[in-house]
């Protein structure tokens, strides 16, 4: 990853996305772009949006990495879209307030609606969640149907410890076999991950609860678990439309402190 795009509105959540983006970029060697969205373009505003970027400014220059600033203006998720179709960072970093988020204060239970439309993967971080000083250590992988599924474990490669571990995870319905394709993508999995000399693991747990998408157990598993990163892919499945957005959105609003890694392959 050579370049990583850090969205921040000035809360203490974006001084935590800060911590992970810097993180990252010493893993990687990247670069960092710190972006603000406002719809205010004023002399005073820009001003006082640039006095606010300094203390991040600082914390780029303590870890050695290279970066630059960037103002946007206009609505957030129009705007976050132009930003990185038009910059194309490797990865974007960005917290959320949660589900009883301060809309106003860029980025609240709405994450989702922001993340479906951005170009590059993306990085989700909420007020619990801990930092991965060297890499993430233990990354769930939830298994799909899509055939890009490989895509989706290179892209989590880039954010794992270099003695980290994958699990690629399957969530089985009671009395109901998984997909074939399912099968065959978790397979592929632990064959591209053992020849890049990655530890990792396939897991499958059986649900009896009746729920019509996968998050909540899920979720229940990582609770008492050591994971800190789910990668999921934003894509929403062609069965169970909304069942799966709404799936996506539980996961990316999760109060286990987890971050989650949003590809769309």
């Amino acid at each position: 990853m050579k370049n990583l795009l850090l969205l921040i509105d000035f809360t203490e959540l974006s001084i935590l996305s800060l911590e992970h983006a810097l993180m990252l970029a010493k893993l990687n060697n990247s670069s960092l772009i710190f972006c603000h969205i406002t719809d205010v373009n004023t002399e005073k505003n820009n001003n006082d949006i640039n006095e606010n970027f300094k203390p991040y400014l600082l914390k780029a220059n303590e870890a050695g990495i290279n970066h630059q600033t960037h103002i946007a203006y206009g609505s957030l998720i129009n705007c976050a879209r132009e930003v990185v179709a038009r910059l194309k960072p490797d990865l974007v970093v960005v917290g959320t307030h949660g589900k009883h988020g301060i809309l106003q204060h860029l980025f609240g239970s709405k994450i989702f609606n922001l993340v479906k439309e951005l170009a590059s993967p993306v990085l989700v971080v909420n007020n619990q969640s801990k930092l991965a000083e060297n890499g993430f250590k233990k990354i769930l992988i939830p298994v799909s149907l899509h055939d890009t599924y490989l895509q989706m474990l290179e892209k989590s490669i880039n954010l794992l410890d270099k003695n980290g571990k994958i699990i690629i995870f399957a969530v089985v319905k009671y009395g109901i076999p998984l997909d074939n394709e399912i099968t065959k993508n978790a397979q592929l999995a632990q064959t591209f991950l053992n020849q890049k000399g990655i530890e990792n693991e396939y897991l499958e747990i059986v649900s009896d609860q009746y729920s019509a998408g996968y998050s909540k157990a899920t979720l229940q598993y990582v609770k008492n678990q050591e994971i800190d990163l789910i990668t999921i892919i934003t894509k929403v499945s062609t069965q169970n439309n909304s069942f799966a957005s709404v799936d996506k959105e539980n996961i990316m609003l999760n109060d286990a402190g987890l971050a989650v890694l949003c590809v769309d392959c």
